[in-house]
């Protein structure tokens, strides 16, 4: 499961053009939080994912009350805007596409990689 999780924040990093290491941050960047509602939503709708495991894997977000807006705005904008429905079902068939899944099953592997490589040089920082 975190392996598609991991994968589904690469691919929507690339598509919203940002890099994925902003899912893990507050920022109020346009495209980053367009990208978050993406993920939202995929977790929830598609993924059946329960609010408080969304949480956990989005740690900018800090409640489940911001989790049910991005759900509730992804709604109305994928039934009322085509620019966003079309934008998430190419996202969706990124998801699906067999060959590149090889790749960003890899690239996501090596964020998880360095995400780990972070957290222990954080460690060994605070030890100074």
């Amino acid at each position: 499961m975190e392996e598609v999780i991991l994968r589904a924040k690469v691919i929507l990093s690339a598509l919203f053009k940002f890099d994925e290491t902003l899912f893990e941050k507050k920022t109020r960047k346009q495209n980053v939080i367009e990208g978050r509602s993406f993920l939202i939503y995929f977790l929830r709708e598609d993924f059946g994912m329960t609010l408080q495991g969304i949480l956990k894997y989005i740690p900018a977000i800090t409640n489940h009350a911001t989790i049910m807006h991005h759900l509730r705005k992804m709604d109305g904008l994928l039934k009322y805007e085509k620019e966003t429905k079309n934008k998430y079902d190419k996202f969706l068939l990124r998801m699906l596409d067999n060959e590149k899944y090889v790749i960003e099953t890899e690239i996501a592997k090596k964020v998880n990689e360095r995400n780990q490589i972070n957290n222990e040089l954080t460690k060994l920082k605070k030890l100074l």
